[in-house]
């Protein structure tokens, strides 16, 4: 994964005083609940064709926006099937 120390650094100059950065735990732990997830590969493909690999948003994105896209589409994942029928229908 293309998730290392110098990336870390790398999102933290680019953080922008956002605190969700400060705790590199958490942001390991949120790319841990993806990283061999294929929906979420498929998800991201959806998003930009270019990039078809955890590692490639890591290097293409912003941090902000790699923590979004993961965090949308996790908690997207807890809602009961109805809900996501529901959330589905809102977007469009």
């Amino acid at each position: 994964m293309a998730f290392t120390d110098a990336k870390i650094t790398e999102w933290k100059k680019k953080k922008d005083s956002k605190a969700v950065f400060d705790n590199t735990a958490s942001i390991k732990s949120l790319l841990e609940k993806v990283k061999d997830d294929t929906k979420f590969i498929t998800y991201i493909k959806g998003k930009d064709t270019q990039i078809d690999s955890l590692s490639k948003l890591i290097e293409k994105k912003d941090p902000v926006e790699v923590i979004k896209l993961i965090t949308r589409y996790t908690e997207y994942n807890k809602l009961a099937a109805e809900d996501q029928k529901k959330k589905k229908q809102q977007l469009v």
